[in-house]
């Protein structure tokens, strides 16, 4: 990763679900980083809920290159093409790889292959006990919003098979 700024961070566009909008980082912690000279770069994105114009405000840049942060930001899984072009990067994500689940031990892999920290916001804990209360979350409210885009899909699917539904 030559060529690093020393203090660098990358928020990324969530890629994993076309109704995710969450982002791991608001406008303001942005500000905050930047007034303590961090480079912050933020991957546009139409879909987060904060838009790019109010993290250009807050002082970060917007890029589509994120290559030359050192940690990288997202919400949930990011693509493997990503970690395969940033070895030896640092990203922080829900990877859904603690548990083992089967789907997420291809990027697991490759993070190993490339020499990238992964910090799994699952694993973050009160005192660094697997026992201790997670302190990284974002509250029922994620459980609620995957519920709904559960149903969503449904009703996109009955909707496809011509079926008239209440659920779009």
């Amino acid at each position: 990763m030559s060529g690093c700024h020393m203090r660098s961070i990358a928020i990324l566009r969530e890629t994993c679900s076309a109704f995710e909008r969450r982002a791991p980082l608001t406008p303001r912690h942005v500000a905050r980083l930047v007034a303590e000279h961090v480079a912050v770069v933020v991957q546009p994105s139409t879909q987060r809920i904060y838009t790019d114009a109010e993290y250009l405000a807050a002082g970060a840049t917007i890029n589509e290159d994120v290559s030359r942060a050192t940690t990288l930001f997202g919400v949930k899984q990011v693509p493997i093409a990503l970690i395969e072009q940033m070895p030896g990067a640092t990203f922080a994500f829900f990877s859904h790889t603690i548990k083992g689940q089967e789907a997420s031990m291809p990027l697991l892999d490759a993070c190993i292959r490339n020499g990238v920290r992964l910090i799994d916001y699952e694993c973050i804990r009160a005192a660094g006990a697997s026992s201790g209360q997670r302190l990284v979350g974002f509250g029922e409210l994620a459980g609620k919003a995957g519920l709904i885009n559960g149903m969503r899909g449904l009703g996109l699917r009955l909707a496809a098979l011509g079926h008239e539904t209440p659920l779009l």
